[in-house]
């Protein structure tokens, strides 16, 4: 990744059919964020995908996060769902 190496340790792959419409594409690359934020510097994440293990859990997953994403932290930080 640019002049970086990394070793992959696994491929996604959509569970669903998108359409088209994932923010995961042929190009992408997931890294933890804490070895993002070693390499850049920066403590913000743009955009954040979260997995559910079962359709009828998405509710509860995203009440989850959203509390997690609401912590005060800086005082700057912006949530937005979108499913």
């Amino acid at each position: 990744m640019g002049e970086l190496t990394f070793t992959v340790i696994g491929v996604f792959r959509e569970r669903v059919e998108t359409f088209g419409l994932s923010d995961i594409s042929e190009t992408s690359v997931i890294i933890p964020f804490t070895l993002m934020k070693y390499y850049t510097g920066i403590e913000v994440a743009r955009l954040l995908d979260v997995q559910a293990a079962r359709a009828e859990d998405v509710p509860a997953v995203e009440r989850q996060v959203g509390q997690l994403l609401r912590r005060p932290a800086s005082g700057r930080s912006e949530y937005k769902c979108n499913r």
